[in-house]
């Protein structure tokens, strides 16, 4: 029996720039494709996510690497800016299934992307807990990240629904057994949880879905 739901936070609730909007961090051109690499593979961008880095040393760090002339704190306004507004039908797809199951966010994030988060999503306080890498120390699609969720809120993987927009990560809590739903659009994301709540309906009829 499905016990809860948990989400993924950056392009499944809320819209991140993505590679076209880096050049947000900077007034003068850079190659985004180039930013965007750096951003994937470096061990340091990877450090700033799981919190082993401080917003100033990243910020530092980050500007050096790309010569940005943005000053320290212009350039994190900037950061902020790259969560754009939540994702369309995300909030009411929220508020419905808060009224149905706790729900949760697992989310690789970093300080201020999750400021910029905190000013556009509305509907954070339908979470029961926000699990941040940046707060933990783990990041998706490691087992751990998962495990460490599951294990905090009592709940075993086959209890629970995993909604994310990144395939890998899909595939790490499926391989863990939880129920899994890629996210494209709230509409289809909702249609997906409906089917697996009907397929345990056949073995449970506890629930009722609605």
């Amino acid at each position: 029996m499905i016990k809860c739901i948990i989400y993924d936070l950056c392009d499944t609730i809320v819209k991140t720039a993505g590679i076209s909007g880096l050049d947000r961090l900077n007034s003068n051109p850079i190659n985004n494709l180039t930013m965007n690499n750096w951003f994937n593979s470096d061990p340091l961008f990877k450090a700033y996510e799981r919190g082993q880095i401080s917003v100033s040393s990243f910020a530092n760090i980050f500007r050096k690497e790309f010569n940005i002339e943005d000053d320290e704190k212009t350039f994190c306004e900037n950061y902020e800016s790259l969560v754009i507004h939540e994702i369309d039908g995300a909030g009411s797809m929220i508020k419905h299934w808060s009224e149905k199951f706790p729900l949760y966010a697992l989310s690789n994030n970093n300080p201020l992307l999750w400021n910029g988060i905190q000013k556009c999503c509305t509907v954070l306080d339908c979470f029961s807990k926000v699990f941040l890498s940046h707060e933990t120390g783990l990041l998706k699609p490691e087992a751990q990240a998962f495990e460490s969720v599951l294990n905090t809120i009592d709940c075993r993987p086959e209890q629970a629904i995993f909604v994310d927009d990144n395939p890998k990560c899909i595939t790490a809590a499926r391989q863990l057994g939880m129920w899994c739903v890629q996210f494209d659009d709230a509409e289809t994301a909702n249609q997906e949880i409906h089917l697996i709540l009907k397929k345990q309906l056949a073995q449970n009829t506890t629930y009722i879905v609605s």
